[in-house]
């Protein structure tokens, strides 16, 4: 299965802090406009994408870097979660 629905555990309260000058130009209204297609990126190592293919059942959060436009987020996380996506 390629396909997989998973929940992003990042913080919109670090995303929009301001704590970095990258961010200080990109705003909550920003993130949440509707009248953007946004990419947001979810980068994990090879061997944690295996594992949560392989263990899905699992609520295990797997380590992974956030990226929208030029912020990025280390030390997020994501896991399988929901009816769906099991």
């Amino acid at each position: 299965m390629k396909t997989l629905l998973f929940v992003a555990v990042s913080s919109l309260v670090l995303l929009f802090s301001g704590s970095s000058p990258a961010l200080q130009a990109q705003t909550v209204a920003d993130f949440f406009d509707g009248s953007v297609l946004h990419r947001i990126d979810l980068r994990m190592s090879p061997d944690d994408w295996q594992t949560i293919h392989d263990r899905f059942m699992e609520n295990t959060y797997y380590p992974c870097e956030f990226q929208w436009m030029d912020t990025v987020l280390p030390g997020t996380g994501i896991r399988s979660r929901g009816s769906q996506s099991r």
